[in-house]
């Protein structure tokens, strides 16, 4: 009976149920709508700032649309933001986002040297990545 009342009192902490956000920060930008906001918010948690997460969610009417999480350490890149060539398998997004003055996309940091670009492709309804490098 001992070590059953000690995994459920352990179960929290080792699911990381119990941890509570060191910071989150929430805009309003338009993404997968022109005309309509959706949210983004960014939740850092963890034991501090450097040892931490963040987890980065984009939300269209309350559903989650695109999420990512990575190390906070990693925002302290020193990296270049020169893109190199294009791989193949992002091509058809870019061709997709070029052909729509519409289109909304952004850029950031993703690991030490990293950088994501997403966009929202009204052809398959959801975010996709344009450009990433590591």
């Amino acid at each position: 009976m001992k070590n059953t009342i000690l995994t459920i009192l352990l179960l929290p902490a080792i699911a990381g149920l119990s941890q509570k956000p060191l910071f989150t920060s929430t805009s309003k930008h338009p993404f997968s709508e022109q005309i309509k906001n959706d949210s983004f918010v960014l939740t850092l948690t963890g034991r501090s700032v450097l040892k931490g997460d963040i987890t980065f969610h984009i939300y269209k009417n309350s559903r989650i649309i695109f999420t990512d999480t990575f190390p906070a350490a990693d925002l302290t890149r020193n990296g270049s933001d020169d893109p190199g060539d294009i791989p193949a398998d992002f091509k058809p997004v870019l061709a997709e986002i070029r052909s729509n003055r519409s289109a909304i996309g952004f850029v950031y940091s993703h690991g030490y040297e990293g950088t994501y670009a997403i966009t929202w492709s009204k052809k398959k309804a959801k975010a996709q990545f344009y450009y990433s490098s590591d």
